[in-house]
C-alpha cells in the first residue's frame, strides 16, 4: 500500500508542476518551461515512455545526463519505486 502511495504522490506532485508551468510561460516572473520540464521528470518515474525520452535526450547531451541519470537513480532508490 505504502508503495503506492508513494506512486500516486509522486504522479501527483507532477502534474502539479505541468499544471503550474502552462499559465507560468505567460507571467514574466515565472519561468514556465521549467515548472514543465521538471513536472515531466517526475511523470517520468511513472511513465516509462517519458523516462525514455528523457534517456535519449540525455545521450544527446553527456554533461547533462549524466548527471541527471545518477540523481534520477538515487531519486527513485530512495524513493522505493
Amino acid at each position: 500500500m505504502q508503495n503506492k502511495t508513494k506512486k500516486i504522490l509522486l504522479e501527483v506532485i507532477g502534474w502539479f508542476f505541468i499544471i503550474i508551468g502552462i499559465p507560468s510561460l505567460v507571467v514574466p516572473f515565472l519561468q514556465g518551461i521549467l515548472f514543465i520540464v521538471i513536472g515531466l521528470y517526475i511523470l517520468s518515474f511513472r511513465f516509462p515512455g517519458l523516462e525514455n525520452i528523457f534517456k535519449r535526450f540525455f545521450k544527446k547531451f553527456p554533461g547533462v545526463g549524466e548527471r541527471a541519470i545518477n540523481f534520477h537513480n538515487r531519486l527513485k532508490n530512495k524513493i522505493g519505486i
